[in-house]
């Protein structure tokens, strides 16, 4: 090959090479505490990580972000703040006492446990666990190897 050509082809080759990588290198969207826009369903339930799951079969969503606390006698849930009302808390509560609160929209508050039977139900469709503060680092510790 000429130089020229080889130089025009070094650079078309390079052109098309960065194209390819921009195109890999796009930007995924994923839900903030599942996908609760609709009025039946409550930010962290059930019903709003399904939500997310049919916008991933629809429309490519990649991921979906949800929020874990542990309650004092051991289970692990999943609710964004740490106060769930006056009087109940995630991490002073017992989960006897907060499985019975209904959330506005009428779900419950899901465990770990339902929450990964759910989500195993899409598979390719990826889940991102937010582990909520605890009121000391071995309790951070000891909710990561729960």
């Amino acid at each position: 090959m000429k130089p020229l050509t080889l130089m025009k082809h070094n650079i078309l080759f390079s052109i098309m090479l960065l194209f390819a990588l921009t195109g890999l290198a796009q930007p995924k969207v994923l839900s903030h505490r599942g996908f609760y826009t609709n009025p039946r369903t409550d930010e962290n339930s059930l019903e709003a990580l399904k939500q997310a799951q049919e916008l991933h079969k629809s429309m490519g969503l990649a991921a979906c972000e949800f929020d874990v606390h542990k309650t004092a006698d051991g289970e692990l849930i999943i609710y964004h703040n740490h106060e769930i009302k006056k009087g109940l808390h995630c991490q002073r509560n017992k989960w006897s006492d907060i499985q019975k609160y209904t959330l506005p929209y009428g779900n419950k508050i899901p465990t770990l446990k339902e929450w990964f039977a759910q989500a195993k139900k899409t598979p390719d469709f990826k889940i991102a666990l937010e582990m909520k503060t605890h009121a000391t680092p071995e309790k951070e510790t000891e909710v990561v190897h729960d």
